[in-house]
């Protein structure tokens, strides 16, 4: 997997809003995450269809461990990046961000979110949040958003 940015680029720590904070998923977040994945896999299952074997409705906090471990590596060496979605107070997960690379010759990155389902209601802020984002903080030009509900181009 080559890098997704430029070797020069710092990516974004966080970015806090008053509906949400983004975090780097990595093994600090583990707990919140996983709750947050446990109580949501039929509709993860849905989004991410490549990967049938993700989330287990058996997955355990071990397992959980490990692939934030690996989205951590990833993210240290700028090949993809993964957020924790956390509430304000940064006591409950409310989703995850994942920015991807793509096959797409035409698109800088597929962008893809979820959220838990008793935080639907935060879809259409976080949507415009991240897009905003994208195009103030990140290298990219044009992204492929990806939900549950939603899948579209966007020029940055």
């Amino acid at each position: 997997m080559s890098l997704l940015v430029s070797s020069d680029f710092t990516p974004p720590e966080h970015l806090q809003t008053t509906a949400f904070y983004l975090t780097p998923l990595n093994e600090h977040v583990a707990e919140l995450d996983f709750a947050a994945v446990m109580s949501s896999v039929a509709q993860l299952k849905g989004l991410f269809r490549s990967q049938l074997d993700w989330p287990n409705a058996d997955m355990t906090l071990a397992q959980n461990r490990a692939s934030l471990t690996h989205h951590a590596t990833e993210f240290n060496e700028k090949k993809a990046f993964a957020y924790a979605i956390l509430d304000p107070n940064k006591t409950r997960c409310l989703g995850s961000v994942y920015i991807d690379s793509t096959a797409d010759q035409e698109l800088d990155s597929e962008v893809t979110f979820w959220l838990r389902n008793d935080s639907q209601e935060l879809t259409m802020t976080l949507r415009l949040c991240i897009l905003h984002w994208l195009g103030e903080q990140w290298p990219f030009k044009k992204v492929k958003l990806i939900t549950t509900q939603y899948r579209a181009c966007f020029s940055l």
